[in-house]
């Protein structure tokens, strides 16, 4: 079915503030890593901090700015997935490559594989929601620290890292291991975050009729939360899927399911709420 214009837009609006408050995270977490530490690193030099040592720096306040020296890595120099390996398919420019964030009130600095892993020595991350969490999990841990870490003069990594090493056959749990740093990644694949029941196919196609519980956690990745050290979680596209919404038990509504008698809800219907769910069941 095809989307409205308007609803086309409130899509790629929603998308991107979704990916941007993921992305700031991910950086507000960079940047806390004591520069002043592991000097004798073999891995790129970081950009100083404009801020003094300990001030706090809002990194979401702040705008794109071009970089004429360009990205610190090619499809040359380093190990590239080829789905984002626009070059190999023909992209002829690289002008969309040189830009970087700037904070307002302090310079962010560059990303250092073996300082980050350092920093998440024994920990675990775990990425919660759509197939959204997946492409940051793969281009912000997998993806970044593999290239980051292919520029140092040595290896941050062992052979094979990281290694999936899922000890369930749940293929919507992927868990990946650092081993040289114990540090493990763990993929929860749950499009709404809460509760939700596939009434038609087990294929994750965007026409198939879903029953959402706003009210209930997920407790495939529920049970699991306090094992982690960080969590992200992120919901929003599945929200355009066709689906029959419930609260303490009862339906209170549906998205494009096309039911008698039900009242239609808007696309966003039940948003806030499964983060509230989400935020408060381990409470």
């Amino acid at each position: 079915m095809e989307l409205l214009p308007t609803r086309k837009k409130l899509l790629h609006n929603t998308t991107m503030k979704l990916t941007l408050a993921t992305i700031t995270l991910i950086l507000l977490v960079l940047a806390r890593i004591p520069l002043y530490l592991f000097k004798n690193s073999s891995s790129p030099s970081p950009l100083p901090v404009s801020t003094k040592l300990g001030k706090k720096c809002d990194m979401i306040g702040g705008k794109w700015t071009q970089s004429p020296k360009g990205p610190y890595y090619t499809n040359v120099t380093s190990r590239i997935l080829d789905q984002q390996n626009c070059m190999k398919f023909g992209r002829p420019d690289t002008e969309f490559l040189k830009w970087r964030w700037k904070p307002d009130e302090c310079e962010l600095p560059m990303f250092d594989a073996a300082q980050f892993l350092e920093l998440v020595r024994g920990k675990s991350i775990a990425f919660i929601g759509n197939s959204g969490q997946e492409t940051k999990c793969n281009f912000c841990f997998r993806y970044s620290l593999l290239i980051f870490g292919s520029l140092t003069s040595e290896s941050v990594f062992q052979e094979g890292d990281p290694m999936l090493v899922s000890n369930t056959k749940d293929l919507e749990i992927k868990r990946y291991l650092y081993t040289n740093y114990n540090f493990t990644v763990v993929l929860f694949w749950s499009p709404y975050l809460v509760k939700a029941i596939d009434v038609e196919s087990t294929a994750r196609t965007s026409n198939r009729l879903m029953n959402v519980y706003l009210d209930e956690a997920h407790e495939a990745w529920m049970a699991q939360i306090e094992t982690f050290s960080y969590v992200i979680v992120l919901a929003g596209n599945w929200f355009f899927v066709p689906r029959v919404v419930y609260e303490n038990g009862n339906i209170v509504g549906c998205h494009l399911c096309h039911k008698e008698n039900v009242t239609n809800l808007a696309i966003l219907h039940g948003y806030r709420k499964v983060f509230q769910t989400t935020l408060t069941s381990r409470e």
